[in-house]
């Protein structure tokens, strides 16, 4: 009885969990911050092949409980100073072929504030190549543009991220604006990005598709006397000879 009560006397003192979720909120904050900031890259979040050492362990946090997710994921990424590279810089893909923004859930899409395209350093770049695959303002799409979305709100945001890498990079000078032959001759998205290229100052161009679409249009103008958007021969003319607007 004596060894017995002797052993149990000897055992450690059970540790107590920390009572993490009582302390001020402000304090929780900067404790995520401390754990879940990256410092190495300047703090950029990209497809990197050291991810399972970098990112990994920091956000092993994320499954402690749900609340502890419901309070980290936001800090991790809606932080300013953390911006999400939108393109991998690498000389290799991170295991997928997919960009990072395709990876991430619509929960953590909607917590990121910052993201980061890598273009400030080119200073150099002089040339920008735009390719319209399709026109969402098109009726084909109709009710298709998602809820609180209208048809021109895709060309808006097109339009916004083309002025804001002409922004960017100040050093462009010519933008070529080119599509598939579906896109129509007159698309409101060709011309959304084209005021924003003349706006901009810069010189545009159009592309060997878009020109070959001018052309077969003008062909079937000339056999027919009927062009898709177009109201007469002339406006037709000036279009096709309107290839290089703006500053020469």
């Amino acid at each position: 009885m004596e060894t017995v009560a002797s052993s149990s006397s000897a055992d450690p003192p059970t540790k107590k969990p920390f009572p993490f979720f009582e302390l001020p909120s402000e304090l929780r904050i900067k404790i995520y911050q401390y754990v879940l900031f990256i410092e190495h890259g300047k703090g950029v979040v990209d497809l990197d092949y050291y991810n399972d050492r970098r990112i990994a362990p920091r956000l092993t946090c994320f499954r402690a409980c749900r609340r502890m997710h419901d309070e980290a994921y936001p800090i991790f990424y809606g932080s300013p100073q953390q911006p999400f590279r939108l393109f991998p810089t690498g000389g290799h893909m991170y295991r997928t072929k997919k960009p990072l923004l395709e990876l991430l859930t619509p929960t953590y899409r909607a917590a990121i504030n910052t993201i980061e395209l890598r273009l400030t350093d080119c200073v150099s770049l002089r040339n920008l190549k735009v390719f319209v695959q399709i026109d969402p303002t098109d009726p084909t799409f109709k009710g298709h543009h998602g809820k609180g979305n209208d048809q021109y709100t895709y060309m808006n945001l097109s339009a916004s991220w083309l002025q804001d890498i002409l922004n960017q990079v100040p050093s462009i000078r010519n933008v070529e604006i080119d599509a598939w032959e579906g896109v129509d001759i007159v698309s409101p998205m060709l011309n959304a990005l084209a005021s924003v290229v003349l706006t901009a100052d810069k010189r545009l161009t159009w592309g060997p598709g878009r020109l070959m679409k001018l052309e077969k249009e003008k062909e079937h103008k000339l056999r027919w006397g009927v062009s898709c958007g177009m109201e007469s021969m002339d406006e037709l003319e000036d279009l096709m000879t309107a290839m290089v607007i703006g500053g020469q």
